[in-house]
């Protein structure tokens, strides 16, 4: 009974595999890059080769049948070879290299600024030197293009998954909000410190990222509270509850799981809304819920994203683009948004949800050994912070000059190839450089014009 039970599962699951294949990857066979997918073609593969196959050599069916029989799975035959040899070049160490689509865009440049011999307490340095070349910090009268208004919610997206030197730098959390709170029109808004960790995170970490390892993120909160609204908040605590926006009548703090996945990179889009601890409802999408008028004020929801510039294990290098998997939930959608980094998932994430209005990369101490995770005996000091509102170019620039000029081959740690960090690698499957093309075309198709050309890359630097 157990055979035959077993004999029938394992039928189903190719057989609907199988199916599965036909009906998401037929259309468009570049979806076999999607996990589910991948499983599907497994799946399938071993279906045919204990099933279909041995059924054909044996000859079981009656003749006026057989011709049908062999028409059919010819066609199925010929298909699945097709998706498989797709299958197996997508996962494959050495994959055909990327085909890039040239920069249309030859005009334009993208501005990243550098302040070296930094320890983080000098981001007055960083403003004054973004502001000397036009990329206003303040939205004064005098400067309506600035980012940040003395009423606006600035929303701090840190990295609090990892402690010791994987977290971002408090000292540079502490220092940027120090410049908000001194803004030239008086600060009257909101900062908020916030991240998920997907089950990791803590904000009040003990070990922290900073010249006094005890100032956590909450410490750094604590410290401005008496005269400004400061706060944190881990959305860890929330991201298994799934609930609906404001205007729907859900006031309960969540996550909000969008319908379907996205074609081209396979995410399936979520986002926080949340109550702060000064009574603030906020949607990460949507912006600041006004319940009198029942409406978002969209525009005074400003996000600055601070991330770690370091290593990692599978993605070869985390910067301001992979940081952004701090946002979304990880188990509610069905499917891990991670696995959708190295298809540019993450370019769909912010251009669907809330583009940062700047973005902070934390190099004060970096790791180019084998991250994401930090000690403080594997970090490195390189006392560089950098700024801009590009993301592909931060991080290009960042890994071309900072990650890679600082290995020691002695410290590598054993798996770790840092070539996987090199932005221009796109010869390996989820090397930086790899995945980094494929985010730049997720971009540009939503309308951003960033770059990862060195010549249209304008370093300022300090």
């Amino acid at each position: 009974m157990k055979k035959k039970f077993s004999f029938l599962f394992y039928f189903l699951l190719g057989f609907l595999s199988f199916v599965w294949l036909i009906l998401r990857s037929g259309t468009k066979p570049s979806r076999i890059h999607y996990p589910c997918q991948q499983m599907a073609a497994i799946y399938t593969k071993q279906w045919f080769g204990i099933f279909l196959l041995p059924v054909l050599g044996l000859g079981v069916f009656q003749k006026n049948k057989k011709k049908i029989f062999l028409a059919v799975s010819t066609i199925c035959l010929v298909f699945l070879i097709f998706l498989l040899s797709n299958f197996q070049k997508t996962g494959a160490e050495d994959p055909l290299p990327l085909q890039i689509t040239p920069d249309q865009n030859t005009n334009t440049s993208s501005d990243i600024f550098v302040l070296k011999n930094t320890d983080g307490d000098e981001v007055a340095d960083l403003i004054s030197m973004m502001e000397e070349e036009g990329f206003f910090f303040y939205k004064t009268e005098t400067s309506p293009q600035g980012l940040i208004g003395k009423d606006d919610v600035v929303l701090l997206k840190v990295n609090a998954q990892w402690p010791e030197r994987g977290g971002t730098n408090t000292d540079l959390v502490k220092s940027l909000i120090t410049q908000i709170c001194d803004h030239p029109l008086g600060f009257e808004g909101e900062i908020i410190i916030a991240d998920n960790g997907q089950g990791r995170g803590s904000l009040s970490r003990e070990k922290s990222n900073a010249k006094d390892i005890s100032q956590s993120m909450e410490k750094v909160a604590e410290y401005f509270q008496e005269d400004y609204q400061v706060s944190t908040y881990l959305w860890d605590e929330i991201m298994g509850k799934e609930v609906e926006e404001y205007e729907k009548g859900d006031m309960e703090d969540g996550y909000i799981v969008e319908d379907g996945e996205d074609e081209d990179t396979g995410i399936i889009i979520s986002y926080p809304k949340f109550k702060s601890r000064f009574g603030t409802f906020i949607s990460f999408k949507k912006g600041i819920f006004d319940q009198d008028k029942g409406d978002y004020e969209k525009d005074h929801l400003k996000i600055i994203n601070i991330p770690v510039l370091k290593s990692h294990s599978i993605y070869g290098t985390t910067g301001a683009i992979k940081h952004y998997m701090g946002v979304p939930a990880n188990g509610l959608t069905g499917s891990n948004p991670h696995n959708s980094v190295g298809s540019g998932g993450m370019a769909t994430l912010m251009t669907m949800t809330r583009m940062p209005v700047l973005h902070l990369v934390d190099a004060i101490w970096t790791n180019p050994y084998g991250g994401p995770r930090s000690s403080y005996e594997d970090a490195l000091m390189t006392r560089t912070i950098l700024a801009g509102a590009d993301p592909v170019a931060l991080d290009y620039w960042g890994a071309k000059n900072i990650l890679l000029p600082s290995v020691d081959p002695d410290r590598v740690k054993s798996g770790f190839s840092p070539d996987m960090m090199d932005p221009d690698n796109l010869q390996k499957r989820r090397a930086f450089g790899y995945w980094l093309e494929l985010t730049l075309s997720e971009f540009r198709r939503n309308g951003y014009n960033f770059t990862k050309d060195p010549e249209k890359i304008k370093v300022h630097m300090k």
